[in-house]
């Protein structure tokens, strides 16, 4: 487990559990802990629920499952360092106001409900890779509620082992450049609200400042159009980005292909 701090509160990250989970905290002492959410089927938690009248360094969360069992337990690390929040809020809004664009984050479920209309459980694995329920993950739902972001989007190239050799274009790759405040795991997939386009994150890159995570650099490889995913429907994030009057330079359809 690993906690750090965003400019909006703090981020927790585990790994992965395909049953039930639950992640609590304490404060002051590590013997209080309370529930914070029921987080079955994530990787992740961003805690935006302020800790009054305390110290740095007395704040504990842990995982547990179903019954009770601790899975993974971490302390905080000065995540009330003003100094530390304003240098990752600055990359933020810099990824923004730097040519960035909206990017919808959608974060696979890793545990859960099966999906119940094409898991098998003698196969132990789905059986429809265009599923329209689990969208061939074999979790129901497939995927979390999108989260919106805005971040830079660097097109498919990559250089050879020597500097000295000519940049190699690799097909449907790119690399994206976002705010570390929704964390992006491998296998999420990105929404690119203002060209279209769907893209499957292969690795993430941190890049780390003492313990604050300032921003993630996220490979990825474009859907290609028969996947699954395109059936999903992002109106909502479309009416989002209209509610806030933030509109890029022109807004397509996400289901749209180059």
């Amino acid at each position: 487990m690993r906690v750090y701090p965003v400019p909006d509160g703090v981020v927790i990250r585990w790994g992965e559990y395909q049953n039930e989970i639950h992640l609590e905290r304490s404060v002051h002492t590590p013997f209080n802990f309370v529930h914070l959410a029921d987080v079955t089927g994530r990787t992740y938690y961003k805690d935006e629920e302020p800790v009054l009248e305390t110290f740095p360094n007395l704040v504990w969360y842990r995982l547990v499952d179903g019954e009770g069992r601790v899975l993974e337990e971490e302390q905080s690390v000065n995540l009330d360092d003003p100094l530390l929040k304003e240098v990752v809020r600055r990359a933020e809004v810099f990824l923004k106001e730097a040519g960035g664009r909206p990017i919808a984050i959608l974060s696979l479920r890793v545990g859960g409900r099966k999906c119940p209309r094409c898991y098998d459980e003698n196969l132990k694995k789905p059986t429809d890779p265009r599923c329209p329920v689990c969208f061939g993950t074999g979790w129901e739902g497939g995927y979390f509620e999108p989260v919106l972001v805005y971040g830079r989007k660097q097109g498919p190239r990559q250089r050879g082992r020597n500097q000295t050799e000519p940049i190699i274009q690799i097909q449907n790759s790119f690399v994206f450049l976002l705010p570390s405040i929704f964390p992006v795991s491998p296998r999420d997939v990105l929404v690119d609200m203002q060209e279209g386009g769907l893209y499957r994150a292969t690795r993430v890159v941190e890049h780390t400042l003492y313990s604050a995570v300032l921003y993630q650099e996220v490979y990825s490889v474009r859907l290609h159009p028969q996947a699954p995913e395109y059936q999903m429907d992002f109106s909502s994030l479309q009416k989002d980005l209209r509610e806030r009057a933030i509109r890029p330079n022109k807004l397509y359809d996400v289901q749209w292909w180059l």
